[in-house]
């Protein structure tokens, strides 16, 4: 069976079970709104709440009469707590809004925006950033002719401040986009931003008069004239309009970089320039700049007279890295705890044959010492064999240590790709607890494994994170969305006895369920209102998914 047809076999089998609900466990009974509301003694939430012991989620979700076209999290008035940017595009008015809803500290969201802004129709991104002398951030709306700063407590486009005159890299603006722009750099002065031109990019900062923006020296830009090696591994790009292109991937938009950062990081336009990355990566509170040009990535550290035009230092990959003809994927995380960034690699080598559905995956743990962020010997290696696998970093038994998350999908061998049994795949997520030098348990410290077959596969395909506790007991548990758009939560436990020791464990059972609320393939989870807990987030079309967990009672 070759591979094209290996896959039209699974996508017939998921196909033939996605109308079959598999049980899952029993799930707590929802109380009413009401009921959630006297239980916080808070705003009311909207929509049910979940209740289990000290931790209840919220359901603070919006259906729109249009189309959800990008969130931002963060801290918006000055106020501690953050606030809900939701940009949309309204059907019945016909035109884009942004929407910024408060969370309060009692759980849930405001019912209605506290801030809504009509966008006009040439702005093609936004960010808030701090501009003003006055407490908090404004709304800064990109155009193809510069900045613009929408103060939120003023008197609307009436007084709003022209923060940069300059014909930036833009094509047309797109009136069914409108994402959230990522390159501001935080400064107690006033927070910059690193914005495209015609002959490379350049930070604008504060310094002009009434208000104004300048800018400081000029990134040489390096032009891409190939979208293949534009859009790099596999060819992907997360989202293309308006000739603006975001990614979550380094190495998608930095041209055989193949670096992963955590926040988008790539703009472009009909010409194109290789987008550079804003990153901590030295740990000393200031963003730096990263590039990958001619081969080598291009460190251009921040010191207290801003980001170095200079590059602080060049390297290459490790030769064994990049020897034979495997895929090289890395993602920077700080592995050992220090505060600055390490390089998790990931090297895929190529198949053994058009029936072979699995490969060997070795995982590379290359610490940064401060002189080399790509070192030539790694500190500790990995290897598995899958047909796919993730890697990651979180604090999952809350020692304060970063540790290694690893989920894979094993396919099935040749001799079970004959056998009666047929197709059948197994579902892994893994953990090894750091040590806080750069060094992971060798053998799994948790390891949850379930194997999936014909009738069943459907469940084998989802996105799986493991990175923060929504239960209250300081340890991160396990968040799966299906296909379905269904997500669960399975608990991490510690079971101490005096003979057996330690034992830990990801529950098989779910502990929540929340039914088809979320899209499998843009959901996230973080800690949207600040609380030390996990939150799911995800966006699709008219809905927005947010579930918030929250502590009542006692613990609160």
């Amino acid at each position: 069976m070759a591979a094209p047809a290996l896959l039209l076999l699974l996508a017939l089998a998921l196909s033939s079970t996605l109308a079959a609900v598999d049980p899952v466990g029993e799930v707590p009974s929802a109380p009413t709104a009401a009921a959630a509301a006297a239980a916080l003694s808070a705003p009311p939430a909207v929509g049910p709440s979940f209740r289990k012991s000290e931790v209840v989620h919220i359901d603070a979700g919006l259906t729109l009469q249009g189309e959800v076209l990008d969130v931002g999290i963060g801290d918006v008035d000055g106020v501690p707590g953050n606030e809900l940017s939701v940009a949309v595009y309204d059907r019945s008015l016909r035109r884009r809004e942004l929407r910024v809803y408060g969370l309060p500290a009692g759980g849930g969201r405001t019912p209605e925006p506290v801030l809504t802004v009509p966008i006009k129709s040439d702005v093609l991104a936004w960010c808030w950033a701090e501009v003003r002398d006055e407490p908090g951030k404004e709304l800064v709306l990109l155009t193809r002719s510069g900045a613009w700063a929408y103060a939120p407590g003023g008197e609307g486009y009436r007084d709003i401040l022209r923060l940069v005159r300059q014909d930036l890299l833009y094509d047309v603006a797109d009136p069914g986009e409108l994402p959230r722009w990522p390159y501001v750099l935080p400064d107690a002065d006033g927070d910059a931003l690193l914005l495209p031109g015609i002959d490379g990019f350049a930070i604008w900062g504060p310094g002009g008069e009434d208000g104004a923006y300048v800018s400081g020296p000029l990134f040489e830009e390096q032009r891409v004239t190939d979208l293949r090696s534009f859009r790099g591994e596999g060819g992907s790009v997360v989202l293309a309009s308006g000739g603006i292109q975001l990614t979550g991937n380094f190495h998608q938009g930095l041209a055989e970089s193949r670096i992963a950062m955590p926040e988008p990081h790539l703009v472009s336009a009909s010409a194109r320039i290789d987008a550079p990355a804003l990153l901590d990566v030295d740990g000393d509170g200031r963003l730096d700049v990263l590039r990958w040009r001619d081969g080598q990535l291009e460190l251009h550290l921040a010191g207290p007279e801003g980001i170095s035009i200079e590059p602080t230092r060049r390297e290459r990959w490790a030769e064994q890295l990049t020897e034979g003809s495997g895929r090289l994927h890395a993602t920077l995380r700080d592995l050992d705890g220090d505060g600055d960034l390490d390089v998790l690699a990931n090297l895929r080598s190529e198949r053994g044959g058009v029936m072979e559905t699995n490969r060997t995956i070795t995982l590379f743990v290359l610490i940064n010492d401060g002189d080399a962020l790509l070192p030539e010997q790694p500190r500790q290696l990995f290897k598995f064999e899958a047909a796919a696998l993730l890697s990651d970093v979180a604090d999952v038994n809350g020692d304060g240590l970063p540790d290694l998350v690893v989920t894979k999908l094993l396919g099935p061998s040749v001799l079970e790709l004959t056998s009666p049994e047929g197709l059948k795949l197994t579902r892994s997520a893994v953990v090894f607890f750091g040590h806080g030098d750069g060094r992971f348990d060798k053998r799994p410290s948790i390891e949850l494994e379930k194997t999936y077959g014909i009738t069943s596969l459907d469940g084998a395909i989802t996105e799986r994170a493991l990175r923060l506790d929504l239960d209250g007991d300081g340890i991160a548990d396990l968040v799966d969305t299906d296909l379905r758009g269904n997500t669960v939560v399975h608990r991490t436990r510690l079971e101490s006895s005096f003979f057996g020791g330690d034992t830990w464990e990801i529950e098989p059972t779910p502990w929540r369920r929340f039914e088809g609320q979320a899209d499998m393939q843009a959901t996230e989870v973080l800690d949207v209102n600040g609380d030390g807990l996990g939150d799911v987030l995800s966006h699709r079309g008219g809905r927005l998914t947010l579930l918030l967990s929250h502590r009542v009672g006692v613990g609160r």
